[in-house]
């Protein structure tokens, strides 16, 4: 049977599984939401609920929130009898809800994210910023360079034209 499932609390958007299995139970689903949905909690912890208010599935542009918790499943049953209705397309079918703390955890990492991004950025936009100032800086260095080596070049020329047999005098 193939399943759309996604995560309350998580940035997630429904992703497919496929629970092949005559013999599945709701824990080889927990499993399976742990590894495809990239879940940092034991899979033990996770709750599973039927997508399911109102007699009406959950579709893909709902709002995943506690108000869908109605139907928990139980870790021990096979799959066939605690999803014993029929299975619509383009529905969502069952939602996962992390636990407390790992909720936490979650919203830890996305501000941990969100502040890399931020750095990454920053940095960036000073690198592009140096970056436009290296001609005007180089150009800069070069002039007061070459304020300072005019005097020296002077000496130079002169010594050169002093030293030469048939010297031109130098005003």
């Amino acid at each position: 049977m193939k399943l759309f499932c996604t995560i309350i609390g998580a940035d997630v958007a429904p992703f497919p599984l496929d629970m092949r299995a005559a013999d599945d139970i709701v824990g080889d689903l927990k499993d399976a939401i742990r590894a495809k949905g990239e879940v940092e909690c034991p899979a033990y912890k996770l709750g599973l609920f039927l997508a399911r208010k109102d007699d009406a599935w959950m579709t893909a542009t709902d709002t995943p929130d506690d108000s869908w918790l109605q139907t928990e499943l139980v870790a021990t049953k096979r799959l066939t009898k605690a999803i014993s209705m029929d299975l619509v397309d383009d529905v969502v079918h069952v939602l996962a809800k992390l636990p407390e703390v790992a909720e936490a955890l979650e919203a830890l990492v996305q501000v941990r994210k969100i502040r890399m991004m931020a750095q990454m950025r920053q940095q960036v936009e000073e690198e592009a910023r140096h970056i436009a100032n290296i001609p005007s800086n180089r150009k800069r260095y070069w002039d007061e360079l070459n304020k300072t080596l005019k005097p020296k070049r002077i000496r130079i020329e002169r010594d050169v034209v002093d030293a030469l047999p048939n010297r031109p005098t130098m005003k």
